[in-house]
């Protein structure tokens, strides 16, 4: 639920789903898979919503049309990855990723409230 409403609100909810999913040490395709099920669900779920708050804009649709073979490459390379990673590597990666990630939202979450 946190993840749902922080991804929502600032589009940071990775680090809470990975906080209540890493230490359940599952498979690294059964939590990717899990992970991208989960995200892809929540953000059809915020299309609705966003189209009322007047979020899309043709630029941005042309922009996002432009960047989609790049999404796709990018998700081939990442599938390639993790298949050749090994699990204890995977999950060093993944808490290190997490960590940095969520400083970075402290960080820049601190210099908002500092405007």
């Amino acid at each position: 639920m946190l993840a749902g409403f922080t991804s929502t609100l600032a589009q940071a909810g990775g680090p809470p789903f990975q906080v209540h999913t890493l230490p359940q040490r599952l498979s690294k395709l059964t939590l990717v898979g899990t992970y991208t099920i989960y995200f892809a669900i929540l953000n059809v779920i915020k299309i609705v919503p966003y189209v009322a708050l007047g979020q899309f804009s043709t630029e941005g649709l042309a922009t996002s049309s432009l960047l989609f073979p790049l999404a796709i490459a990018s998700n081939f390379l990442g599938i390639w990855l993790i298949r050749r990673t090994p699990t204890e590597v995977f999950y060093k990666i993944t808490y290190g990723l997490v960590f940095l990630i969520s400083l970075e939202l402290i960080r820049s979450g601190t210099m908002e409230l500092l405007r």
